[in-house]
Order: structure tokens, then sequence, then C-alpha cells
């Protein structure tokens, strides 16, 4: 009798076992997940009869999860580290995967405890007149900060590393070529306005410096009433003054003096009309009848482009003639290192041309026996906006050109041109659509002649 109750008892069981339904899909036993601020460990039940995955994003650090991915049912650990910032929460979203259907648990963690951190590793910088880079390095457990420079001449270069753990900035100085020390400041501010400031001092420049020859291009044409009053300005200013000088670069195509090169040096200036004047590549000079007016104003333009700029470029040139041919030799040295350009024309002066020319009182008048002076006839280096090349401080570099100059010219007025050009670094171009060079000092020698590098005293 016990025997078959026994038996009765096993079939009952397995019935009821046998109707006991089979597990469908994915289900989790919770769909949000909450760990304090010191963080822990928490399990996620997972109930599958099918395969399964958890997306976890690749950049997450904070919180790990394993195993990530079933065929079965399974208990999924989920550990979070402690949060370090002390005024911030933090959440993700996990994603499970299953048979093109998607499961989504949030996890949320509280704050760090205490007040937050907020520390550089200093707070001043001494940096040598011929630039560098300085880094600093920012532990923070506030929420994420900002950086504020208040000077062109620091730029930022890097951010490595985790403000929880040291976050290392890293800053770039731009060479000083004035003759004053400078100070420049790097703020580093919280979100909710909290601000360190590092203050970079940078010692005054102390290497080299050259005697300095301003140069002026002069855009003009034959045709061009207005132009003489320019032409005469800078003979003015040329007359006044050792360390000016000028290029005539006639531009109208199928007209007298035409230079050849003249287009790519418009197009660079925004030349659009004659005359007109450009500074050491830097400034336009505006034109007027009023001569004496025009040269003041001229000199004030050059007195500004001194302060504004240290010669820290000299050059040298002298040139052979030898059978028909000019050859042309020029040293550069600067006290910068960096990217440099160099230019270098062969100009003609004393040419009597025809030009027009418009009086204050009176009808229009060609002046037939206009004499041109420093007229671009030839360019000599491969582009007429300079040549690039590399300067290291203190050493010279060596250029040679040769040019065999049309029978037409006068070679008893021919003369060269060599001008240096130099990247603005920190200091803001006159005109944006410029080139990113200006001419930082230039020689002009007439034909079988030279000039010598010259140190400012």
């Amino acid at each position: 009798m016990k025997y078959y109750l026994l038996l009765a008892l096993a079939a009952v069981s397995a019935a009821l076992i046998s109707c006991e339904p089979a597990i469908t899909g994915v289900r989790v036993d919770s769909t949000n997940l909450s760990f304090p601020g010191e963080g822990g460990t928490q399990t996620l039940k997972v109930k599958a009869g099918t395969a399964w995955e958890i997306n976890v994003p690749a950049d997450l650090n904070w919180l790990s999860v394993s195993p990530k991915s079933g065929t079965s049912s399974a208990d999924v650990t989920v550990t979070a580290s402690a949060n370090k910032m002390k005024d911030q929460d933090r959440n993700v979203e996990l994603v499970i995967n299953y048979e093109g259907n998607q499961i989504r648990v949030n996890v949320n963690q509280a704050h760090g405890e205490g007040e937050p951190v907020f520390q550089l590793s200093q707070s001043s910088v001494e940096v040598g007149s011929e630039g560098g880079e300085f880094s600093v390095n920012v532990v923070s457990d506030a929420a994420d900060y900002d950086v504020e420079i208040n000077t062109k001449w620091i730029t930022s270069v890097s951010r490595k590393g985790n403000r929880y753990d040291g976050e290392t900035l890293t800053f770039s100085v731009a060479p000083n070529e004035k003759k004053e020390a400078r100070t420049g400041v790097v703020s580093i501010c919280t979100k909710s306005g909290t601000c360190n400031p590092v203050t970079v001092n940078q010692a005054a420049f102390s290497g080299a410096t050259y005697e300095h020859l301003n140069v002026a291009f002069r855009y003009t044409a034959t045709w061009c009433g207005h132009c003489p009053y320019m032409d005469e300005t800078f003979h003015m200013v040329k007359e006044r003054r050792d360390d000016f000088d000028f290029v005539t670069i006639h531009g109208s195509a199928g007209y007298p003096l035409y230079f050849n090169d003249s287009n790519s040096l418009m197009s660079a200036f925004q030349v659009s009309g004659f005359p007109t004047g450009i500074i050491n590549g830097w400034k336009e000079f505006s034109n007027s009848h009023n001569v004496s007016a025009n040269a003041d104003n001229l000199e004030n333009e050059l007195d500004a482009f001194e302060k504004t700029f240290s010669c820290v470029a000299g050059v040298s040139v002298k040139s052979t003639v030898a059978d028909g041919q000019i050859k042309v030799d020029a040293e550069v040295e600067t006290s910068i290192s960096g990217k440099y350009q160099v230019s270098a024309f062969l100009l003609e002066s004393g040419i009597v041309e025809a030009q027009t020319y418009f009086p204050d009182n009176g009808p229009t008048t060609e002046l037939k026996n206009f004499v041109h002076d420093n007229v671009a006839r030839a360019t000599l280096t491969a582009s007429a906006l300079g040549d690039a090349f590399d300067a290291v401080a203190g050493e010279k570099t060596s250029f040679t050109w040769s040019v065999t100059p049309d029978k037409s010219w006068n070679a008893k007025n021919l003369s060269v041109a060599v001008l240096v050009h130099r990247a603005y670094g920190d200091v803001k171009k006159n005109n944006k659509k410029y080139p990113d060079y200006y001419v930082a000092n230039a020689a002009l020698a007439p034909v079988g002649k030279s000039v010598e590098m010259k140190y400012e005293k």
C-alpha cells in the first residue's frame, strides 16, 4: 500500500513540474540600480530562455558588468567604483539586447561626500624670451572646468589625464620680441565660477636686433592721374629718413612698365585700384593730393610699425655683373628661429615715361618727362611673395640668384631689393586677408655694390 502511495505522489510531483511554463525571451528583476557615492556591488538577476548581451559604453570607466552575455538565466554582478565628484551625481544606461528586443536598465550613483577639491600645481610660471611650453597639473573632484587666456601669445596645446587623479594642461608661449618683459594670465575656472589663475611672466627679448629698413610697395599705372601724389610722398619720406625705401609695381597690363608678377602681389594684398601703398606687407597707406600731410601720415605709420615689431632679422646683399648676367648673393640672419620667407627683385630707376596727372586745379595733364624710380623689372626668387626657408637663431642662411637684364633697361640704374618676411606669430594682422608674413627687414643696393648686415646698437 505504501508502495502505491509513493508512486502516486511521484506522479503528482512530475505533473506539477512538467506544468511550469518554459522561459521565453529575457526578464530582469529590476530596471533601476542605485549606488551610494562610495560605490559597491549589486546583483542583477537575468531570467532568459534565449541568448542575450549587455551593451556597456566603451568609455565607461566607473562601472563594471560581469558577465556581459549568456544563453540562459544568470546573476549579473554590477560594481560601481567610488564617485570622486563631490558635487555631481552620475548615471548610465545599460541595454540588454535579445532577439531584436531591448531591456534598458538605468544605473545611478550619488556624488561623493565632503567639500570639492580644486587645486593647481602652480600659480605662476617663468618663461624665457625665446618662448616654449609649460604645463599645469589640475586636480578637481568638482564639476568640469574651463580654461581662459587673456592674451594671444599664450595658447592651449593639450589636456591629458583626468581631473580626479590629475589632468595635465600644456600651453605654448610665443617668443617675446620686445625689450620689455610681459605678463599674461591663464584662468582655470569651474562651471560654478571658482577660478584659479596662473600668472605667466615672460622675460624681455635679449637677443640681437638689427638696423631696420622699412619698405613700401607702390602699386601704380601710367594712366593713373592720382598716382604721382603717392610717388612724391614716397620720395619725400625717403629724403627725410634713412630707414625707408620703396618698390614701384606697375600693375596695368598693356600699359608701359607693366610688371609681369604684379597679379600675384595685387591678389595677395587685395589691390583693386591705383594708387595703393602697402607698408612692410603690413598695412595699406591712404593717398591724397596733400603730399606734405601724406608724408606725415606715412611717417606716423612707420613709427607705429617700429613700436609693434622688433627687428629680429638682418640681411646683407651684394651683386656682380659678368657676361651680361647679374649674380646676386644675399645672407639672412635671425635672432629667433622659425619659418621665414625671402623675396628679391631687380629694380630700375630714372625711367622717363609719360604719366597722367590730375592737378588740383585745371584739366588732366600728361607729364611727358615724368621720372619713374625703383620700378620692378624682374623677380629673382621663385615667387614674388617669397620663398620659404627655416632659420636657426644666430646662423646665417645664404641665397644666390642670377638674372639676365633686358637690353632696353639702363644697366647703370639697376638695383637689387631683398626682403625678409616673417610670420606674424602672436601679433594680430592689420588685414586678415593679407598674407601670413610681414616684411621684417630689407636691403636695397645698386647693382655692383653691396649692403652689409648691420646690428642695432
